[in-house]
């Protein structure tokens, strides 16, 4: 449902259930809009902390499609270390432990301003499977590692891709 956002305004909608009541024009016309995915990540910073810490990470995107969960997890490092920024600070290291789709927002970009719409849509088709020196990679979507696109279950953590 569109919401007024300052002088712009915005659709809330859920990405990995497509269309609904007031999100179609948002797939319709995903170059019209610029997107923002929120996620909540949970985190542990040692194998013996019982319960897992929360961040809310927000990935800004021109695509209407979620980002690989390898973006997610980028911001997350980035986040932390910024948080981290101190340098007398020991470095810790962390284990996330589950990634978590909260939900997604369109924000509608000005009619002046949408003058590159059919070079911004064709930038704004992520490619499920990258292709990096004429080999074919995947991502798992568990932990982010980088796998051969024949790839079944991930090496790293034993999740099904």
């Amino acid at each position: 449902m569109p919401v007024a956002f300052g002088k712009k305004s915005k659709v809330e909608f859920d990405a990995t259930r497509g269309p609904a009541r007031g999100s179609a024009d948002v797939f319709e016309n995903p170059q019209n809009y610029t997107f923002i995915h929120n996620y909540k990540v949970h985190f542990k910073s040692s194998s013996l902390q019982m319960v897992a810490n929360k961040l809310d990470i927000s990935v800004s995107s021109r695509s209407h499609l979620l980002p690989p969960q390898e973006e997610v997890v980028n911001q997350f490092n980035n986040k932390t270390l910024v948080a981290m920024a101190n340098p007398r600070m020991k470095m810790p290291s962390y284990h996330i432990t589950n990634i978590e789709y909260k939900e997604s927002i369109a924000m509608l970009i000005p009619e002046n301003q949408r003058s590159f719409g059919p070079q911004l849509a064709q930038l704004a088709q992520p490619a499920a499977v990258l292709q990096i020196q004429d080999s074919q990679f995947i991502f798992c979507r568990n932990c982010a590692n980088r796998l051969p696109a024949d790839s079944k279950f991930c090496n790293k953590c034993g999740s099904a891709v």
